[in-house]
């Protein structure tokens, strides 16, 4: 595990169903203490809400929720799109503030691991504004690239110019690229054993998002951001090793790529490395291990 225990969790939650069962999952883990939720993204303030609606059920209220930039650095993105996890039962609740503001004091004092599941733009705005407090982020884990194939990864994409200055900042970045996540594909089968087992609103809830994700896209939940939460709490063999990445900024069919340094492919170390690269997943067991902490494991009666 992550030397502190503590982690501020980045979020688009609201589309993709993986985002809003990464948060249900860090909240099975008792080493591990959520301080706050930043949104990302387009509509921060609706993703905010179905943030607070989660911890609601769960009975963690306490843990506040802000909501952060919608506007990617460089370019404008429709703030007022509702995400598709969004119902109207969400709309008692509020953002507690500005993800800045947030950032800004809890990391004047406090310490803690930044875990990125959407873009990266709250944590490159924050690297810009407070260069001074950028070393009390002890780590930072992100879902985000793709490393052992071409492809340009959606967290990536949605704000490039973010992860290039992120990936420059030099603080301590752990990535699990989409060739890595992908494998943790759920089957049919998966998704009626979480039914049989959504005992509880907050389960109800996680079921119902991944229906939405599916009437939405056609796909079957893909456990990308909760992959990122079980490798920092549980310290999975995930064949972690060093990579010199740059993010491609141009290009007509290359713009938000991950680009390593051609070291490796001679035999050498990276030169420069920035970055600790996920290699592998037993995506079964990972699977199975996540419908057990999430689903299983977490009583209520039928």
């Amino acid at each position: 595990m992550m030397n502190a225990n503590r982690i501020i969790i980045d979020t688009d939650i609201g589309d993709d169903a993986d985002d809003i069962l990464a948060i249900a999952l860090a909240l099975t883990y008792s080493q591990v203490q959520i301080v706050g939720i930043t949104t990302v993204f387009k509509n921060t303030g609706l993703r905010a809400k179905i943030a607070k609606h989660l911890l609601a059920l769960a009975d963690t209220p306490q843990i506040p929720v802000y909501a952060g930039a919608g506007h990617s650095l460089l370019c404008a993105n429709d703030i007022h799109e509702v995400p598709c996890q969004y119902t109207a039962d969400m709309e008692q609740y509020t953002a507690q503030g500005d993800a800045q503001v947030f950032l800004r004091h809890f990391f004047t004092s406090e310490k803690a691991a930044f875990v990125a599941l959407g873009c990266l733009t709250n944590l490159a705005i924050f690297i810009e504004e407070n260069p001074e407090l950028v070393s009390n982020i002890s780590d930072v884990y992100i879902m985000g690239g793709c490393f052992h194939r071409h492809a340009n990864e959606w967290n990536i994409v949605c704000d490039p110019e973010a992860a290039s200055l992120v990936f420059n900042s030099g603080l301590m970045i752990k990535c699990i690229g989409l060739d890595i996540t992908a494998q943790c594909r759920m089957t049919q089968e998966d998704v009626e054993r979480m039914a049989y087992h959504a005992n509880t609103p907050l389960k109800k809830l996680l079921l119902a998002s991944c229906h939405h994700w599916f009437n939405k896209t056609g796909f079957l939940p893909i456990l990308h951001d909760p992959l990122v939460i079980g490798a920092l709490a549980e310290q999975m063999d995930m064949g972690w090793r060093t990579e010199n990445v740059s993010i491609e900024l141009a290009g007509q069919h290359t713009r938000g790529m991950t680009v390593c340094t051609d070291e490796r492919i001679w035999g050498k170390e990276p030169v420069a490395a920035n970055v600790l690269v996920a290699t592998k997943v037993n995506a079964r067991e990972f699977i199975d291990a996540f419908i057990d902490r999430v689903f299983v494991q977490q009583g209520g009666t039928r």
